[in-house]
Parts: C-alpha cells; structure tokens; sequence
C-alpha cells in the first residue's frame, strides 16, 4: 500500500521475521509486534500493525465530538492522550488543532462497541483513565478499559486487543487465546509450560493438541535470553542426556574429564580393588573367559558388561569394564563439598551393602566415600554427574546443585531434595534419578520399547493409563510410553522395578546363625515362603527384595534379618 507519509510502498506480511529473540516496535504506537498480519517497507526497523498502517487520515470521535480529528505523522514527539492520559513518545497520533488535544492512535482505534471471543457479553469502552484490575491478565494498568454492559467484567484496552492466536518461541504450533479450561484431562492441575506457575481464572493461551498452556502474561511477553544450543553440544565438558547405556557413556567421560594424559591400554592390570592380576579383552579376542563374561555384571558399575574389559582368570566371574578400572581414586564432588571422596571396591558397611546419598539408592558396587564422615557413599553412576548437563528434554544447560530445602522436580513433579539439576535461566529443576533415566526400556508388558516422553503426543485421543499401577498418567510429566501399542507407564512405577538395579547379586556369605554358606539373591517368587529370624514374608507384594538362602536347606534370610543376625554375636 502507498501511504501519505511513507516514500517507500508498504507491503503487508503475514509471518513475523527471526531477529534472535530481538523485540519488534510498531514505529507508530510503539507497541510490540506479537503476530501478523503488519507491514513493512523493507527498511530496518521500519515496521507497522495493520491497525496502525490503515489509519484513516480524519475521524469523529465521542471524546471530541465537536471537531474532527486529523491523524498527524512524520515527527516524533511526547505527547499526553485525552482519553488515557498516557504521557509517551509517538510518531503517529490524531490532533485536533484548534483545542491542542491529542488522541493516540490505539485509543482512537477503540470501537464504540466489541464482542470478545473470550467473553460472552458485549464490551463497551470506558474513555477515560482508570487504575483497575484486569479481568484478562490479572495485573492493575493504567488507561482504557472496556466493560461488560452485562456483568462486572473488565478488560485493558490492551489486553483487549491481543491476537487470538499467536506463535511463541516455546512451543512449535499456535497457540489459541482462551478464558477457562478446556473440560477434558482435567484430572491433573495446570500449569504454565513457560514459567511452571499454576493457572489462574485468568485467560491463557494453550495448544490444545499438545495440552501446552501459558499465561497470558507470559505468552505475550518478549522478554526471552537468548542460549546458543550447539555451544553445550560442543562443549566436552558438558554432559549430554539421555545415553543409551548411562553407566558406560557417563563414566567413560568422567574419565575423560578428570584424565590430562590419555589412558595406554595395558595387557594386564593390578587393580587394587582385586587380588588377582586382571587380563583386557575386547571384542577382536576369541576367549573362553571373554565369551562367559556376557551377561553378567561390572563389580564397579553393576551394569552388564561389555568390550573392552578387564577380567580375572582364575576367579572366573570378576569383570570390569576398561573405563570403571580406569576411575580417579580421589574426587571432589558439589553433593558433598567439604571433603574429598575416595574410591572404595567395598563399602565397609554390613555385607558391602550402602546407601547413595546422590540417588538414595543400595549398591554394593565401587563407591566414593568420604573417610571423615564415615556414612556418606556415592554409587560411581551417580558420581560422574558432577559437572554441567544438558538434556534433550530441556533448551537451556543445566548445573548440579546440592538443596537442603525440598522441591518438585520439574521432570515427574515428586518431592525432592539432595543433588539437583538447575537451569540458571529459567526454574527448570530436576533431581539425579530423572537425569539418568534410559531412553527406552524393555517391560514384559509390550514387546516393544517403552520410550522417554517428555510431553504429550501431539492429538492423542484420550488419557492414558500405566500398565503397571492402573492409574491415570499426567502427561505433562515425565513417561514412558509404546506409541506401536499406544501403552505407558509412569516414571515412579518403572523406577520401582528398579529399585534394586544398582545391586549385583550370586555372591556367597557366611551368615551368623546359619551352619551353611547363604548365596545373595533377589526373592521373585517367594510371596508364601517366610524368613527364618523374624517369621515374616520374604516378600511383599512384587517388591522383588534382596536376601539370603542356603544352597543346602531351606534356610532364607532377609537382607536386614541377615544384617541384625550379625549384631547380635
């Protein structure tokens, strides 16, 4: 369009441009740009609202009805709106020049008279300023507002004139201008998936195919840092989740990390958390040994093993994978600031059995721990979470933090506190047993893989259920799901079969009490059989608990029973 105080043709664009998170002003009314349809004649930072462009050059308006107002362009000067009272810088406004009164080019634009798809009754404006709450927003503002002819309803002339969809950075559809919530899924409350705060009576904008929700405020706001993403990929030393084998990769850049000198593979290895010389085998050896390895457990880790590893030839069932062997002796760790944390094969705690004070897990694999406080153990996993992270699931890096206080963590909203994940830009915050999560898991439920999903499926058609528990899934959690058989299952019920992962079991004792050697093993189907010290059930429902039995006699033990056996001699 040609207009009477532009000299370059205007032309009307539907798709605001990228400038990196930069704001973009309205020359006019100095308003930001939040959507399309706006004009631009190709200059920088020359750019109008349609409503701003399509000014007529004269109007009549109530608050001035006596003489016409003529829209005035071309310089740039304070100036204070008869209806507003808004003192501020403008290019644009409508004057009336025998009285000397202004009219701003938003307030001129005000119908007499609009109906609002977020409300049911017709609005009319009220011209002059007022200091009131917002029924849209929820905030007090100076200046017009519109009222309900039918009810007590108000709203900010520039709430008002919001657009009913609009495109934010957060999310990657449009996002549709509501005033309550959408009836289905309602089971779990809602939150904003910008700032994490709970929604209000207030309008929001929300995708209703990804169940995504934001404040009004927050949809509409431009404040936003801006992070280059690939600098956190590039950067060794941040750790990137989720890894397909998160014991392996995690401590194989551990080690990286805390090595200046790369590590020279040696033929056989004196490892002092072992009496025994250990040999290196990888994948190219053809070894009986090497062959009897697969399928059983790292003695560091806990995890399966695989090449490269270092095994013991005359134990026959002592494996460690070459990065674990490779572990620092003494680290310094944020979960545990005030002293430093050696590394033990064998925690001196009853049957070698501790607890991580990182995921509150027992292990009975390597550990650090500290010397000077006795009780604190971290299990090797969790030890390598020690320096920055950045996940999938999440724009911005994260840094480990110890908290006193508890907390939700963002990823399955459970209480919390210990070793955390926090974003120093936004409130995202995530405790260590969401940040090792695998990507996928295998369950005897589905014969496929139940994968990792941070949000809802895009139009999913109804609520989902875990298989497990029966209970219905909040989607905006954390899940695991098959979408092949369209089946899930939540963070804490999948971790609950994996309460005991970080033990490895088959080891021989000698139990006080008992006449024979007692083999570790993990009850699985012993729900009637009962424990020979206490007279309870070995096991609970399907809790899977560690204990003792004899090879020989029917004797059983639980592993706390083993524990207090002990103490008694």
């Amino acid at each position: 369009m040609e207009h009477f105080k532009h000299k370059n043709p205007l032309i009307i664009h539907n798709e605001l441009p990228n400038l990196d998170g930069k704001e973009i002003c309205c020359i006019a009314c100095r308003y930001p740009l939040l959507s399309g349809p706006f004009y631009s004649c190709g200059e920088p930072n020359c750019y109008l609202h349609k409503v701003c462009a399509e000014a007529p050059l004269e109007l009549k308006h109530p608050l001035h009805s006596d003489h016409t107002l003529t829209l005035v362009a071309g310089r740039t000067c304070f100036c204070r709106c008869m209806a507003c009272s808004t003192l501020s810088r403008r290019e644009r406004m409508y004057e009336c020049r025998p009285c000397g009164l202004r009219l701003d080019l938003e307030c001129a634009s005000m119908a007499l008279r609009i109906q609002h798809e977020c409300h049911p009754h017709p609005l009319i404006p009220l011209l002059k300023s007022a200091l009131v709450l917002c029924y849209a927003c929820g905030n007090e503002h100076r200046g017009v507002y519109y009222k309900c002819s039918s009810c007590y309803f108000l709203v900010h002339e520039s709430c008002a004139s919001m657009p009913s969809t609009l495109k934010h950075s957060h999310h990657h559809h449009p996002l549709t201008l509501s005033r309550a919530y959408v009836h289905g899924y309602s089971k779990f409350p809602r939150f904003c998936d910008i700032c994490r705060e709970k929604l209000t009576q207030y309008w929001f904008y929300h995708c209703i195919g990804c169940r995504y929700y934001a404040h009004f405020s927050c949809a509409t706001s431009k404040e936003e840092i801006s992070v280059d993403e690939d600098e956190d990929v590039l950067d060794p030393n941040v750790i990137l989740l989720p890894v397909p084998n998160e014991s392996i990769n995690l401590i194989n850049q551990f080690v990286k990390s805390t090595k200046l000198e790369e590590i020279k593979i040696a033929t056989n290895l004196d490892h002092f958390g072992h009496p025994h010389t250990l040999a290196f085998f990888d994948e190219q050896i053809n070894n009986e040994l090497f062959s009897r390895s697969k399928g059983t457990l790292c003695e560091a880790c806990v995890r399966p093993i695989s090449a490269p590893v270092y095994g013991c030839t005359q134990c026959n069932n002592y494996f460690l994978h070459k990065c674990c062997s490779e572990l620092p002796t003494q680290i310094q760790h944020p979960l545990h600031i005030g002293h430093p944390l050696d590394l033990v094969p064998k925690a001196s705690e009853g049957f070698g059995i501790f607890w991580c004070e990182c995921c509150n897990k027992q292990c009975n694999g390597f550990s650090f721990h500290c010397a000077k406080c006795k009780d604190f153990y971290l299990d090797v996993k969790c030890a390598t979470l020690s320096g920055p992270v950045k996940h999938e699931a999440h724009r911005h890096r994260l840094t480990p933090t110890k908290l006193t206080n508890v907390t939700d963590c963002s990823a399955c909203s459970l209480e919390f506190k210990g070793l955390a994940f926090k974003c120093g830009i936004c409130d995202f915050i995530m405790h260590s047993d969401c940040a090792v999560l695998p990507p996928s898991l295998n369950h005897r439920y589905d014969k496929h893989p139940f994968i990792l999903t941070y949000y809802p499926l895009p139009d999913h058609p109804a609520e989902y259920y875990c298989e497990i528990c029966e209970d219905e899934v909040n989607p905006k959690n954390w899940f695991y799901h098959c979408v092949e058989c369209d089946q899930s299952i939540h963070l804490y019920c999948a971790q609950e079969y994996q309460v005991y992962s970080n033990i490895k079991f088959g080891a021989s004792f000698k139990v006080e009490g008992h006449q024979h050697p007692l083999n570790f093993v993990q009850f699985r189907d012993e729900y009637g059989s009962l424990c020979n010290y206490c007279g309870t059930r070995l096991q609970k429902y399907f809790s899977f608990s560690p204990g003792f039995e004899c090879g020989s006699c029917e004797f059983k033990l639980h592993l706390q029973c083993a524990r207090d056996a002990a103490k008694e001699v």
